[in-house]
């Protein structure tokens, strides 16, 4: 019988080669009334890319992620050269990652609501990542501050275009095998943000002032210590800082010119595909419209938190240690940024090889207990500040190590029951940009003028990470994963 002449119809009739016949629900049926039957394939005119394709683009999409990390993470190593060079101070230069934030979470808005329909994605992303490199390698040449955050606002659509069409991209060449991949993904940007300092810091001003070098750790992962021993009071002041801007944006750039040989490989437009993907998945849905938008809810928001509480680690791990009634000394405060930045890449390393043989759930379920520990070890510190001497180094690896696989593995869990469009990545990234802009607005003051608010704001951050778990639990109960 050929599947495409079945039609089924709310009552239960179907029309079968122009024959009517009427079948009797059974219980079981009407409790899955949203399955109906379908082809097993896909139209003809989305052919699946051979695997030496799908490689390249995947390749091409890792460098690509590798690349921005080192263009996101050049800004907060280099905030005291950019002051020395547009004449203002720090905390001035350093508003520049909120153009960038701005940018990337417009762009991530505007891709899933309207330009990804009307064009072509990957024409978009090309385009893009072109200006973002160039607003980046240009940035400490131009002669006037504005223009820097106009670069940097360029260069966050560029990143907030380039996130929201890789990861659907991904997803649409992998399928069900998307686990180990988005793993990956997101270590290919943590390698990027790690090598970025280091290679950085010989091209940095030499006289570098005590104040300006710890507002500068804040906004940074990782600062190389030999940049911050060499802090005086001299006035003659060097940087060949335009140099790593430049190397760091024109390999983004370079990386993007490689979609133009990806489009010789591959002519499939990526948004044309997608409508093939969401038909089969309306044709062959195992959920209704309402399990669908809830757990790409719940999945949003467990990203949001996980977002902060990352963004709360990174951003003012060093600013609470550095507060004089925490029990650290010398440089045992950058130390501990280095064990949460340094757990954090290990997390993530050894998630990418355990999604290769264990379900993300289980990924999601293990790092989750971790972090909820790390955070309950923070939370001692309120409770009994003798403890600090320990709790504070354990919190800290705990919460390092557990927090870095949850992005990527949460979402390989919730794409399990549905097939990604751009809409949903689209909310995913927004939660991605607000969790990491609300720490640095919101908590940063808290935390200047009363450090045993951190803690306090970890294990809050933790307990409602928690809620939204058990709810991806509740919604994807007994619910049939995607073919």
């Amino acid at each position: 019988m050929d599947l495409h002449t079945v039609k089924e119809a709310e009552n239960g009739d179907f029309t079968i080669n122009n024959i009517s016949c009427n079948v009797q629900k059974s219980n079981a049926e009407q409790r899955l009334e949203n399955v109906v039957l379908v082809p097993d394939v896909l139209p003809a005119e989305n052919p699946p890319v051979s695997s030496r394709v799908r490689w390249f683009h995947t390749a091409n999409i890792f460098a690509a992620l590798f690349a921005l990390g080192m263009v996101s993470a050049v800004t907060g190593t280099t905030f005291d050269d950019l002051a020395y060079i547009f004449d203002e101070n720090v905390e001035v230069v350093s508003r520049i990652i909120i153009s960038k934030n701005v940018g990337a979470f417009l762009s991530a808005i505007a891709c899933g609501g309207l330009i990804f329909q009307i064009m072509n994605a990957r024409s978009v992303m090309l385009w893009t990542m072109i200006a973002g490199g160039l607003g980046t390698a240009l940035a400490p040449l131009i002669p006037e501050l504005w223009m820097v955050h106009v670069g940097m606002f360029v260069t966050g659509v560029s990143s907030g275009v380039f996130e929201c069409g890789a990861n659907v991209w991904l997803v649409h060449l992998w399928g069900k095998s998307i686990g180990p991949i988005l793993q990956i993904y997101n270590l290919m940007f943590g390698l990027g943000a790690l090598v970025a300092p280091p290679l950085t810091a010989p091209f940095l001003g030499h006289n570098i002032t005590e104040h300006t070098t710890h507002n500068a750790t804040i906004f940074t992962s990782t600062i190389d210590t030999d940049y911050l021993e060499a802090s005086s009071n001299g006035s003659n002041y060097l940087t060949k800082v335009w140099i790593p801007y430049m190397v760091f944006g024109g390999t983004y750039t370079a990386v993007g010119l490689l979609l133009i040989v990806g489009f010789i490989l591959d002519t499939t437009k990526l948004d044309r595909v997608l409508k093939g993907d969401t038909a089969a998945c309306k044709a062959n849905r195992p959920m209704s419209y309402r399990f669908h938008w809830s757990l790409v809810t719940v999945t949003t928001c467990y990203v949001l938190f996980t977002v902060c509480i990352e963004a709360t680690m990174g951003q003012m791990l060093f600013l609470y240690a550095e507060n004089p009634s925490i029990s650290l000394r010398g440089r045992q405060p950058l130390d501990l940024v280095t064990i949460f930045w340094g757990t954090y890449t290990v997390g993530r390393l050894i998630s990418t090889f355990a999604s290769l043989v264990v379900n993300p759930c289980v990924i999601v379920v293990i790092s989750q207990s971790m972090l909820s520990v790390g955070c309950g070890v923070f939370f001692l510190l309120v409770l009994n500040p003798a403890s600090s001497s320990w709790a504070i180094w354990l919190g800290t690896a705990m919460t390092g190590a557990g927090v870095s696989p949850l992005y990527g593995s949460a979402c390989a869990w919730a794409f399990q029951y549905f097939h990604l469009r751009f809409v949903e990545m689209a909310l995913i990234l927004t939660a991605a940009c607000i969790g990491q802009s609300v720490p640095i607005y919101l908590v940063a003051p808290l935390v200047q003028s009363s450090p045993g608010f951190f803690p306090v704001v970890l294990a809050a951050e933790a307990v409602l990470l928690l809620i939204f778990l058990f709810l991806i639990f509740f919604w994807t109960k007994g619910a049939v994963r995607m073919q």
